[in-house]
């Protein structure tokens, strides 16, 4: 039990949209995976273009702060 623990507190943390290379081989794919990046990149920009001016920015859904996958 306390393996698994510090295993997922030193393993690195993988953001939406990050997959490890070796999960998908197929062109399709990863042409698809590559425009989804592209698109997480948009709202992340479009996320943090609207938080400049406050005073507390709102940045939890922002895709480079949410978890691929939640380990329960």
């Amino acid at each position: 039990m306390l393996f698994c623990f510090l295993k997922n507190l030193l393993s690195p943390q993988l953001y939406l949209g990050m997959y490890p290379e070796m999960c998908f081989t197929e062109q399709p794919v990863k042409e698809a995976i590559k425009t989804f990046r592209k698109n997480l990149k948009e709202v992340t920009n479009t996320i943090k273009s609207r938080n400049e001016g406050l005073t507390f920015d709102y940045g939890y859904l922002s895709p480079d702060k949410i978890p691929n996958s939640v380990a329960v």
